[in-house]
């Protein structure tokens, strides 16, 4: 046998590694995106997050953050159907305009997946620093 057996569950083979050695780390970033946003994303308190639908419930649970904006909202379109929260959604134009009106004052991080990237990166500035971990993404834009 290739693993410990329970002696309380009958039939059932339990295995002794934990998941972590079982999976490449950028194929658990890949599906479980939390330690990597983590990691790459952390900054100041007062950093503004930009992220996008596939990773905005990662990057608002991991940096405890409920001031997220949305770069493409997906599944959380309906959330931001609401008055209040409408302003959180922006496309390539207000991308930039938050980016301006940070200048200076706070960091500007964008969390997101290659398609999104493709969508905004024309509107970096060029002293923003990328990081990537599998499908994750990560630019920073330094307010000064």
């Amino acid at each position: 046998e290739d693993g410990i057996r329970d002696k309380l569950v009958t039939g059932v083979q339990t295995c002794a590694l934990p998941i972590y050695f079982a999976l490449p780390r950028q194929a658990l970033d890949n599906f479980a995106p939390g330690a990597a946003v983590a990691r790459l994303a952390a900054g100041a308190p007062d950093d503004v997050l930009v992220s996008d639908a596939p990773l905005f419930g990662a990057v608002a649970w991991e940096l405890k953050r409920t001031d997220v904006y949305v770069a493409s909202p997906g599944e959380i379109d309906y959330g931001l159907s609401y008055a209040e929260a409408r302003y959180r959604l922006i496309d390539g134009a207000a991308f930039a305009a938050l980016l301006e009106a940070n200048r200076g004052r706070h960091d500007v991080v964008l969390v997101c997946v290659p398609s999104t990237e493709e969508q905004l990166k024309t509107q970096l500035p060029g002293n923003a620093r990328r990081a990537q971990q599998g499908n994750l993404i990560v630019w920073r834009v330094p307010k000064s």
